[in-house]
């Protein structure tokens, strides 16, 4: 049985350079940081659709670990990512390089954000929680 390979879109790059930079000081990151970092490079706030699907994809290929509550860019990702940050520092474009990468489909205005996650990777009450911490409110 043949399983097809998993489709990416850009707001999966997006997570994925946020995980990147969370983590750069521990080696890995909290939800609470990772949407912190997101809205740092988009000036918006994933949606929980985004980020729990995100993240379940970006794990099923191998390019994020999960430790507990804590998330990590794996050593390949690395790598590609300080490949071509030499070259390219504006986090849009570091982005759309991720986006290549990840061979993901870019933004376009068809994109509908999905608002509601499977909860594999996170719960709502969990991004919401980060959410809120984030913005000072819990």
């Amino acid at each position: 049985m043949k399983t097809s390979p998993i489709k990416f879109n850009w707001a999966d790059a997006w997570i994925l350079l946020s995980i990147i930079y969370a983590s750069r000081e521990h080696g890995r990151a909290g939800l609470r940081d990772i949407v912190a970092v997101a809205d740092g490079i988009q000036h918006a706030i994933p949606e929980y659709g985004e980020a729990d699907d995100g993240l379940a994809r970006l794990i099923a290929a191998g390019h994020v670990t999960k430790d507990g509550e804590k998330f990590r860019a794996t050593e390949p990702v690395l790598s590609a990512y300080e490949a071509f940050s030499k070259r390219v520092r504006g986090l849009l474009e570091q982005s759309r390089e991720l986006e290549q990468f990840l061979g993901a489909e870019s933004w376009s205005s068809r994109y509908r954000p999905r608002a509601d996650g499977s909860g594999r990777v996170v719960s709502r009450e969990d991004f919401e929680a980060a959410v809120q911490s984030y913005l000072g409110r819990a």
